[in-house]
């Protein structure tokens, strides 16, 4: 059985800025190739024999249809880009929803990650340490109780022996 994905950004911060720098990169070498080809063009075509603005507007005019098909590329390689962090993101966006879980003292369930995604060592690694934990009654308490304790700790005065 598999199972999909229902929302396609699981981790916004990190997919969104993997995206911008997936179309930052783009807009980098797209303006290289801009440049590249008049260049090229006037090196080994044109020569030296036209100015190089005139090489700039012939050479654009004839590339027209490779610039309009690699504009209709950036959408899809951000989709892909989104699509494919998801087998790094959902893994470790699972683990920290179960470690706020067992944080908040809620009983263990073991993280099963899907099929495709990476990181299936982390789980078994995770899984195994809770179980272990589990084994020596050694369940985490809640941070609440943690909290409480330290401040009852704090509070506590010094007792002089003697």
């Amino acid at each position: 059985m598999r199972y999909h994905r229902k929302q396609q950004l699981i981790d916004k911060p990190v997919q969104l800025r993997m995206a911008a720098g997936m179309a930052l990169h783009w807009v980098l070498y797209f303006l290289f190739i801009l440049l590249a080809i008049p260049v090229w063009q006037m090196l080994t075509v044109s020569g030296f024999s036209k100015p190089f603005s005139v090489v700039v507007v012939e050479s654009w005019a004839h590339m027209t249809p490779v610039f309009l098909f690699l504009a209709t590329l950036l959408p899809i390689f951000i989709w892909e880009s989104i699509k494919f962090s998801n087998r790094f993101v959902g893994p470790i966006y699972r683990l920290r929803t179960t470690m706020r879980a067992l944080n908040a003292g809620e009983p263990f369930e073991p993280i099963r990650f899907r099929k495709r995604d990476f990181w299936h060592d982390v789980a078994e690694e995770f899984n195994t340490l809770m179980e272990r934990l589990e084994r020596q009654g050694s369940d985490p308490e809640p941070a609440e109780l943690r909290t409480e304790t330290r401040k009852e700790q704090e509070t506590l005065e010094p007792v002089a022996v003697g």
